[in-house]
């Protein structure tokens, strides 16, 4: 009877674990805020993953030493560590206003994580090789094949596309849907 209960405990244990993780995944998208980002372009094959279209966001790439930050500068940005980028709405979509260690109250922004380690740039001329390289979870999009090499000849004749994302309260992104550079988007 002991086996039983314990094989049940770890049954439901792990069932609970998956739900937790997929809850969490879509919490963005039922509870997020909408936000359109411009993409640029990127270059994306892989027979492994699927029909998918890279993009690219013109924050993927932070010089915090031109504009808002609690980044020291010549102090270290660590792999993989957390950052918070504020951003605004502008007619062309969200531009970043800020990048910040600790969570912004009162002002928009989107959850990523740093790139390789890194210092934070004092001046332009130490910029060139110390903007800080970010990633949000919204840099790859699922489609069918159709659908990706249209987007993504756009991308790849220069052309900026509109991607609606989902911004939960605290900061996760997901995307909602991508367009092509003259339409509405369409979702996932």
């Amino acid at each position: 009877m002991l086996r039983i209960s314990l094989l049940i405990v770890a049954l439901l244990l792990q069932v609970t674990i998956v739900t937790v993780m997929i809850v969490k995944a879509v919490m963005p998208i039922w509870n997020g805020r909408e936000t359109l980002f411009m993409a640029q372009p990127v270059d994306p094959r892989d027979i492994m993953r699927g029909d998918y279209v890279a993009l690219n966001y013109e924050f993927n790439s932070i010089l915090p030493h031109r504009m808002k930050t609690d980044l020291a500068p010549g102090s270290v940005v660590r792999g993989n560590e957390y950052l918070f980028v504020t951003i605004r709405m502008s007619d062309t979509g969200a531009v970043p206003t800020g990048i910040f260690r600790s969570t912004p109250v009162g002002e928009q922004f989107i959850k990523g994580r740093s790139g390789q380690t890194q210092i934070v740039p004092e001046t332009d001329q130490d910029a060139s090789y110390h903007a800080i390289d970010m990633s949000y979870g919204i840099e790859e999009f699922y489609t069918d094949s159709e659908t990706a090499q249209a987007l993504d000849d756009e991308l790849q004749k220069g052309k900026k596309i509109p991607v609606v994302v989902m911004i939960d309260a605290e900061g996760n992104a997901r995307i909602r849907s991508v367009a092509r550079a003259s339409q509405t988007p369409h979702s996932k």
